[in-house]
């Protein structure tokens, strides 16, 4: 069985590489996504490969419809809660990651994050503008498992 599994959405806005050594999921989204790619994206990452790690890579992104975020964020995680609540229990760190539209972003994020924690508080929810400092906080949980034996 491959260890990296990768898929696009239907126009290519969306890509999720799935690492199941890493236990890692990245979905690297750029300008001119849609909700039904980001629907598809998630089907696709809850349905087979579920990781504890999810990084959302936005660093191409620079659009947003920031007037829906709660509505969005709310339709996602009570998606993902209420379809695939086997898989979705697996999940524990996701690392937003942002550089264009700093101030705007990093406030769609935070907002997104308000609601996903106000519905689960088994993941944890950082943000960040590195890519390297969002992995490395991904992985921080699974190499202290692995030091201490567990």
């Amino acid at each position: 069985r491959a260890k990296i599994k990768t898929w696009a959405s239907p126009n290519q806005k969306i890509k999720l590489v799935i690492d199941t050594e890493q236990d890692i999921s990245i979905v690297r989204m750029e300008n001119g996504f849609q909700t039904a790619d980001e629907i598809a994206a998630l089907d696709r990452l809850y349905e087979k490969e579920a990781t504890s790690g999810f990084l959302w890579d936005l660093t191409a992104v620079e659009i947003l419809d920031f007037d829906n975020i709660e509505r969005d964020a709310n339709y996602r995680i009570d998606r993902v809660l209420n379809n695939y609540q086997k898989t979705a229990g697996k999940r524990k760190r996701t690392a937003g990651v942002f550089s264009g539209n700093p101030g705007r972003m990093e406030q769609a994020i935070h907002q997104t994050l308000a609601v996903y924690r106000s519905k689960t508080e088994s993941i944890e929810f950082e943000v960040f503008t590195d890519i390297g400092e969002a992995m490395t906080w991904i992985n921080e949980e699974k190499d202290c498992l692995a030091a201490c034996g567990n």
